[in-house]
C-alpha cells in the first residue's frame, strides 16, 4: 500500500471515530488538533441514518475519488453586518467607499487567507471584487490534508458522492475571519421544480398560456419592453438556441435569440447538471426575455445546482456589473443547509441589493407546511408564491388565486424584514415567505394547464413556482425601463 493511501485511510478511520465529537462542536471552537473547527459548516451525515436522508455507505475512498476535484469556496465574515442589513432593509443606499471603509472583509484579510490556499496548492477559480469568498478547486486527497477534514462516499436520492463527513479546520491565525467553508458536501443539493404537462401538438394559444396574455392581465404599458436592462438567468444548463428562435415565433415575441449571451461559471455546466437543469434554463429564458424582449439576457451557466455554484455566479454578475435583475430556480428546505452557508450567502445576497440588484426567486412546490425554502427565506431576496389564473375563451385573465401547492412559511433562521408589518402579518419575529406572487398555472376553456414552453423542440406545458422567477425578472426589467427614463435608480431590493 503507498504511503499517502496509508495516511488516507488512517485519517478516514480517525475521522470516522472522531466524527460524534467533532460535529458537537460549536461554531469556531478550537479542535484538539491543528487549527479552528468550523462545525457548522456541514451537515452531519450518518451511517443508520432513516430512509430518505443522506446516509454513509461507504468510508474508505479509491485513488480516483481521492484523486477527483472539488470546488469550494471559504467565506469571510463581513463587518457590521447587522448595522449593514439595517441601513439596506431601510431603503438606504450604500456607497463602494461606504462598503470598503465599514462593510466588506478587509481586503488584507482576504489575500492572506487566499495566500494560504495558494500555499497549499489550491487553484482559485473565481475572484471575488468584493474580496468575500474566495472560489478554490483542488484534490480530494489535498483538501482533507489541508483542512485535516475525513471524507466518505454519501448516498442520496440524487447518486453517491464523495462528500465531507467531519468538520474542516483553519490554522487559528486565520479562522478569526473567516465565517465558514462551503461546497465540501456535494451530495447537499438544490432541487429544481419538476411541474411539466404533456406535450401538445396544436397552436400554442389554443391551450397555453403566453407571455403577451401576462402582460395584459398584469396592464404591463405597451410602450415598455424591458430595453436597457440586462436580466442574469443562473442555472446548472444552457438554453439551445433553436428553442428560443421557436418560443418566439410560435408566442409572436419581438426577440432574438442574440440577445441571450451564455456566462459560464467555474468551467459551465457538466453533461448531467445540463440534462437535470435543462427544462428550467429552457422555461427561464424563455419567459424572462418573453415578458421583456427588449432586455438583454445573461445565462449564467454553472457547474452544478448547488448553492455554493450559485454564489459563484452572483459573485460573477456583481464583477461583471451589468446585470440588476438575477433570476434563479433551484432550491432546497432552509433546515437541510449548513447553518455558516445560509449566514454566508445572505452576505452576498446582502451585497447585491447595496449593488442595486433584484434577486428574484420561487419559494417552491412543496405547500406552506412551515418550512420554507432557501434562498427565498433570505430576507434579501424576492420570495415569489405561485397563483392560478383563470382565462376566458378570448385569453382575457377573469380571476387569479393562491396555486395550492406553492411554498412558503416562516423562516428559522433570518429575523422578520422591516417592510413585514402590518394587518395579515402573522405574529412573530422571523421572516415570513413569500413577498409576492405571479401565475404558475392558468384555468382555461381546455383545462388546467401550465404555460406554453417550447424545450428541445418540443412544445410542452411548464409551470409552478419557478415560472414566477423569470415573469417577475421582465416585470422588474420593465418598471426598471420605467425608472431609468424618470431619471430613478433600479429597483434593487424589492420588499
Amino acid at each position: 500500500m503507498k504511503k499517502t493511501e496509508l495516511i488516507s485511510r488512517v485519517r478516514l478511520l480517525l475521522g470516522a471515530i472522531a466524527f460524534p465529537l467533532i460535529t458537537t462542536l460549536p461554531t469556531s471552537a478550537a479542535p484538539s488538533g491543528p487549527g479552528v473547527r468550523f462545525a457548522d459548516s456541514i451537515k452531519i451525515v450518518r451511517r443508520d441514518a432513516p430512509a430518505g436522508n443522506a446516509i454513509r455507505v461507504r468510508e474508505q475512498l479509491t485513488e480516483s475519488e481521492s484523486a477527483a476535484s472539488l470546488n469550494f469556496v471559504v467565506s469571510l465574515r463581513m463587518r457590521n453586518f447587522d448595522r449593514f442589513q439595517t441601513v439596506l432593509q431601510s431603503g438606504g443606499t450604500v456607497t463602494k467607499a461606504e462598503m470598503e471603509a465599514d462593510y466588506l472583509p478587509l481586503k488584507r484579510d482576504y489575500d492572506r487567507v487566499a495566500s494560504w490556499l495558494a500555499e497549499q496548492g489550491f487553484t482559485p477559480t473565481l475572484v471575488d471584487q468584493g474580496h468575500t469568498n474566495i472560489f478554490v478547486r483542488g484534490t480530494v486527497a489535498k483538501i482533507a490534508d489541508a483542512l485535516d477534514v475525513a471524507f466518505a462516499r454519501v448516498a442520496t436520492s440524487d447518486g453517491e458522492f464523495t462528500s465531507a463527513v467531519a468538520a474542516p479546520a483553519l490554522p487559528a491565525e486565520l479562522a478569526a475571519v473567516v465565517l465558514g467553508i462551503d461546497g465540501l458536501q456535494p451530495h447537499v443539493q438544490l432541487q429544481t421544480d419538476k411541474n411539466p404537462s404533456g406535450p401538445t401538438v396544436d397552436a400554442a394559444h389554443l391551450s397555453r398560456a403566453i407571455p403577451a396574455d401576462l402582460l395584459a392581465a398584469y396592464h404591463v404599458p405597451g410602450d415598455l419592453d424591458g430595453s436597457g436592462q440586462t436580466i442574469a438567468i443562473v442555472m446548472g444548463a444552457v438554453p439551445l438556441a433553436s428553442d428560443l428562435t421557436a418560443f418566439y415565433q410560435a408566442a409572436g415575441i419581438a426577440a432574438n435569440a442574440s440577445n441571450v449571451t451564455v456566462v459560464p461559471v467555474n468551467g459551465g455546466p457538466t453533461a448531467d447538471s445540463q440534462t437535470s437543469a435543462f427544462q428550467e434554463v429552457t422555461m427561464d429564458t424563455e419567459w424572462a426575455s418573453g415578458m421583456a424582449p427588449g432586455a438583454k439576457l445573461m445565462v449564467y451557466a454553472t457547474p452544478t445546482i448547488s448553492i455554493a455554484d450559485f454564489v459563484a455566479a452572483c459573485t460573477q454578475i456583481m464583477n461583471d456589473g451589468q446585470a440588476k435583475i438575477v433570476s434563479h430556480s433551484a432550491s432546497a428546505l432552509e433546515s437541510g443547509l449548513p447553518p455558516t452557508s445560509l449566514r454566508a450567502y445572505s452576505q452576498v445576497f446582502a451585497q447585491m441589493a447595496a449593488a442595486g440588484i433584484t434577486v428574484l426567486h420561487g419559494s417552491g412546490d412543496n405547500g406552506t407546511n412551515g418550512t420554507p425554502t432557501y434562498p427565498a427565506s433570505d430576507p434579501f431576496v424576492a420570495a415569489l408564491s405561485g397563483t392560478m389564473m383563470t382565462f376566458d375563451a378570448n385569453w382575457n385573465a377573469t380571476d387569479e388565486v393562491v396555486w395550492p401547492s406553492t411554498g412558503g412559511g416562516v423562516s428559522a433562521v433570518f429575523a422578520r424584514p422591516s417592510w413585514q408589518a402590518g394587518p395579515g402579518v402573522p405574529a412573530g419575529t422571523m421572516r415570513c415567505v413569500p413577498d409576492a406572487a405571479s401565475i404558475s398555472t392558468c384555468i382555461t376553456t381546455t383545462g388546467t394547464l401550465f404555460p406554453f414552453v417550447i424545450r428541445g423542440g418540443q412544445t410542452i406545458g411548464v409551470g409552478g413556482s419557478s415560472l414566477t422567477g423569470p415573469v417577475w425578472a421582465g416585470l422588474i426589467a420593465i418598471i426598471n425601463q420605467a425608472r431609468a427614463k424618470a431619471g430613478l435608480p433600479t429597483v434593487g431590493l424589492l420588499g
